[in-house]
């Protein structure tokens, strides 16, 4: 009986440490500093060449990457795209931004 007891007055308190942090995080309030960014570009494969547009003072803006040229400037030079041809058919593409 007495090593119940024993347990019991161990386990116990263990239990409550452990489960109420865990209520106490239930609520509260989140303050954010920093920045809001605008959305990343996107990029649309097409036939001869990718569409890529990205969304930049309120205007979408787009440029045309050729299938053929390894490298391009984003519109408002906010980064630049890169193309390797991994084999006949496969490219690999890679938006930078600045």
């Amino acid at each position: 009986m007495k090593r119940i007891n024993s347990f019991f007055k161990i386990a116990l308190p263990v239990l409550f440490i452990l489960v109420l942090p865990k209520t106490f995080a239930a609520g509260g309030v989140i303050h954010f500093t920093g920045a809001i960014v605008e959305s990343p570009c996107e990029a649309a494969p097409e036939a001869q060449h990718i569409a890529v547009s990205c969304f930049r003072n309120g205007k979408n803006q787009s440029i045309q990457v050729n299938n053929q040229s390894q490298s391009n400037i984003l519109p408002q030079n906010i980064g630049d795209v890169k193309t390797t041809m991994l084999q006949p058919g496969l490219k690999f593409m890679v938006i930078n931004y600045n």
